[in-house]
């Protein structure tokens, strides 16, 4: 079966963070003790995933991702975060 996931809230507005060499900084506190980030190709393939544990900033890798566009989603209880950024 397909999980099927309900978000009571979905937010596109810019998330705090910041590219350095081969990491995304992520300045989020979540509010809930599972929250996860997915990152996604432009074309919705899943290509990395994680736990956001302890306080920001949080250590992203991207040393797998080749320089293209992406979409990091935060799934935070029933919040979605997400936003595009290009690694280069």
């Amino acid at each position: 079966s397909i999980p099927i996931f309900m978000f009571t809230k979905m937010n596109q507005a810019m998330m705090d963070f910041k590219i350095t060499g081969s990491e995304l900084l992520l300045n989020y506190q979540s509010h809930t003790e599972k929250c996860s980030w997915s990152i996604f190709d432009i074309s919705g393939i899943e290509m990395c995933k994680g736990n956001l544990n302890g306080k920001a900033p949080h250590k992203i890798p991207l040393d797998q991702l080749s320089p293209n566009v992406y979409q990091l989603c935060v799934i935070d209880g029933g919040e979605l975060l997400n936003v595009r950024f290009r690694v280069s």
